[in-house]
């Protein structure tokens, strides 16, 4: 027996936010708000192109850590990777193994160079080893690629938040970029990185919160696991050479690597390796988000596990109880958590985390001085 098989009618519990749902939902956004106003109109030490552009090169390892692990989490790993697990097992976890040789090779490797150079945009380095002209054609994609991308990645969770809290998609949408759009535009790159913090904590904070609830609600540690196993879906190591199949061992592994690398090389991921003194502090920033970002992997995948169990014998999706797979989550937050005032409020703040943080790196890696192109120059002479 399978997810997709309906065991019983299921019926949707009658769930409507209340004042401390929203109270816990606005609290992020008002927190992040004010971040941005106190470093746009308050920090002293934020005037310059440098500090607006890279903190002034004087970030502590903590902040630039978890704002790298948010730059590479957005909404849709929160609301996407429990649902993979779900439908086709553990097997994509294995993937986190790639991240221990991509950080050894950014560690001594790319980042040593990154940090040589001083770089403020990843583009600069195309215009000072190529010419202007490929600067500009590799940014104009970048461009075409953000503003795709985070359409995406900020629609997508909207719909789970109309789920959840009744909000219109298009409110909510609104309302995420008009609040990035604030604090980034007024408080720079220290704003960010104190509101990915902030945003960092609150999604681990509800990641776990899940964990421990749903565990307790569904029936354990040991149930979930058990059917997991019974179904075959702990299987980590798939061997079948036929790469038509969804997840294999070699799918996650070799291709795994090579969608990672390029990813840990974006424009918003050097500004964040440079951001700190010294190369030692840029390694550690590396280290730390690895672990972080192992961390995020293994507990969605094991949301996915309470998902499987709890919904074993009455798949949503085949009983057309949502109309996307990318709302299980958010059904499950309504019909177990719902019970617990402030968690799914507590969910829909970690979902739009994930759409801040991540919408934010976008926005600001677009920005380029071209002062710093000629401080680059000059040093290279």
């Amino acid at each position: 027996m399978d997810a997709t098989t309906v065991g019983r009618e299921f019926q949707k519990p009658n769930f409507h936010f209340d004042w401390t749902e929203y109270i816990v939902f606005s609290l992020v956004l008002i927190t992040s708000l004010a971040i941005g106003i106190y470093y746009g109109f308050f920090e002293k030490n934020n005037k310059t192109n440098e500090d607006f552009l890279m903190g002034g090169r004087s970030m502590s390892v903590a902040p630039v850590a978890i704002s790298l692990i948010c730059s590479l989490v957005s909404a849709i790993t929160l609301l996407g990777k429990p649902v993979e697990i779900y439908f086709y097992g553990i097997q994509p976890t294995l993937i986190v193994l790639v991240l221990i040789p991509i950080t050894l090779i950014l560690m001594y490797i790319l980042v040593p160079i990154f940090f040589r150079l001083q770089l403020t945009s990843a583009y600069e380095y195309f215009e000072w080893r190529f010419s202007r002209r490929i600067r500009v054609i590799v940014s104009i994609f970048a461009l075409i690629h953000s503003i795709i991308y985070t359409s995406t990645c900020v629609y997508g969770p909207s719909l789970a938040v109309e789920q959840l809290s009744g909000i219109n998609t298009m409110v909510s949408c609104g309302a995420i970029f008009i609040v990035c759009i604030i604090y980034s535009s007024l408080g720079g790159f220290k704003a960010v990185l104190w509101s990915d913090f902030l945003q960092g904590v609150v999604m681990m904070v509800s990641l776990s919160a899940i964990i421990v609830v749903g565990t307790w609600e569904v029936g354990g540690i040991p149930y979930i696991w058990n059917l997991a196993t019974k179904t075959d879906r702990t299987n980590l190591f798939i061997m079948d050479t036929d790469f038509r199949s969804r997840y294999t061992f070699w799918t996650s592994i070799v291709g795994g690597f090579f969608t990672w690398l390029p990813t840990f090389t974006t424009q918003s991921q050097i500004q964040r390796y440079n951001a700190v003194p010294t190369l030692r502090e840029s390694r550690l920033t590396l280290f730390f988000n690895t672990c972080g970002m192992i961390l995020i992997m293994l507990l969605c995948s094991w949301i996915g596990l309470i998902l499987f169990a709890n919904y074993y014998n009455c798949d949503p999706v085949t009983t057309k109880t949502i109309t996307s797979s990318d709302q299980l989550l958010p059904l499950f937050a309504i019909e177990v958590l719902g019970r617990y005032p402030g968690l799914p409020g507590l969910l829909l703040a970690g979902l739009t985390c994930g759409s801040l943080s991540f919408e934010y790196f976008k926005f600001h890696s677009s920005y380029h001085h071209r002062r710093f192109r000629q401080v680059l120059q000059a040093r290279l002479v």
